[in-house]
Order: C-alpha cells, then structure tokens, then sequence
C-alpha cells in the first residue's frame, strides 16, 4: 500500500484477513443510513479483497470483481454503485436504480446507463426502449 493512496480513500470501519483473503475479524460502523464496512482503497486497488459489507450481512463481502460483475463489467456504474451503497445490499440498490429511472440497459449495444433525462443511449445513440 502506498502511503499517498491511503490518504484520500475512505475506510469506514476495520477488518482482518488471513491468508486466504477471507475476514476473520470484522467492525462495523455507522455510515448515512446504517452500519457498515466499506473500503475505498481496496475497491479502486485491491479487486479481489473485501471492500464492503452491508448492514445484515455477517459473513458474506463484496469485492471489487462482484461490483464489476453485477454491472455489466461497466466500471463507471460498478464505481457509482459503489459509491452510493451505506447499508444495503448492492443488488438491492441496482435494482431500485432500475424501477426508478435512474438507470436502464440499452436493448441495441446491452450497455447499462445512467438514463435519468436521457432519451438516447450514450454509448450507441439508439433511442429508450429501442432494440
């Protein structure tokens, strides 16, 4: 870890690992809305390391890989994810950004959006709801 990098990424919370990548010791704290782990470095450095665990979860993560994963592989909504999750799950809120609006996935190129004010998909132009 370089020692520039831990200064502007947000730890909230503490945890241990062993070996095998897996936390064995886990402290959560109060952030917005709930009680939660959320590391900042280890999502922009560290893909394969826990980065966030929500509210009711105690045993399960999630990395950088499942953030990625749930998105499409699109790194800009895995990082806006990211970024807005403070208690619950991130399938949970990508999928509340979905029935609100805010997002939605181009029937044309299969690209997800943010669509909120926009009739045209930013990355193929096709128009919403077009195929």
């Amino acid at each position: 870890m370089r020692g520039e990098d831990q200064t502007t990424d947000k730890r909230i919370g503490k945890r241990a690992l062993n070996e095998d990548g897996e936390i064995v010791e886990l402290e959560k704290e109060y952030y917005r809305q709930g009680w939660i782990f959320k590391d900042e470095y280890a999502f922009h450095h560290e893909p394969k390391k826990p980065c966030y665990v929500p509210e009711e979860e105690e045993e399960g993560f999630y990395t950088r890989e499942d953030f990625l994963a749930l998105c499409n592989g699109q790194e800009d909504i895995a990082e806006m994810i990211f970024d807005e999750v403070d208690w619950q799950h991130p399938e949970t809120y990508f999928d509340e950004q979905f029935r609100c609006g805010e997002l939605d996935l181009c029937g044309s190129c299969g690209k997800i959006f943010m669509s909120y004010g926009v009739d045209r998909c930013p990355y193929c132009g096709a128009g919403r709801g077009e195929e």
